[in-house]
């Protein structure tokens, strides 16, 4: 039966049966395993935001190929999410405090590294949108009072 409570012990399976914290030593390397997993989950943050700029082209097989390469990649980050997200969760499971803490670390790493990188791409792109929105505004009123003289 599972202990359902939080523990600090060290001596459990980790993972993998052949995976055992019995000492700090293996513990150690659970932690910065799962720091690291998380810090990779968070990235995929990145990775599909960078993703999402995407590339135009003017011929309709290049623009289907180009559709289905980028379905693709979103595809593929989305499984590696999900698989990195249920590795994560079954690190959780052990009840290990440790261990949860270090998911907690790898997520809050993760976050505090990539997260401003997604936030500054999307701000600018939407800022320039503005600008680009404004002046074709601007040009339009103008064309509209020429045209009116």
């Amino acid at each position: 039966m599972m202990n359902k409570v939080l523990t600090t012990y060290t001596t459990s399976n980790f993972l993998f049966l052949q995976w055992k914290t019995d000492d700090h030593i293996g513990l150690v390397v659970g932690m910065i395993t799962t720091v690291v997993l998380g810090v990779l989950f968070e990235s995929l943050h990145l990775i599909e935001s960078k993703l999402q700029k995407g590339e135009t082209s003017d011929s309709k097989r290049t623009v289907k190929m180009a559709k289905c390469a980028f379905v693709g990649k979103r595809t593929a980050i989305h499984m590696t999410r999900v698989v990195l997200g249920y590795v994560l969760m079954l690190c959780v499971m052990t009840m290990n405090v440790w261990i949860i803490g270090s998911v907690v670390l790898g997520y809050a790493i993760g976050y505090f590294l990539f997260r401003p990188w997604t936030y500054t791409r999307n701000s600018t792109r939407s800022s320039k949108s503005k600008i680009h929105n404004g002046l074709t505004e601007q040009s339009d009123k103008l064309l509209t009072k020429e045209s009116d003289v």
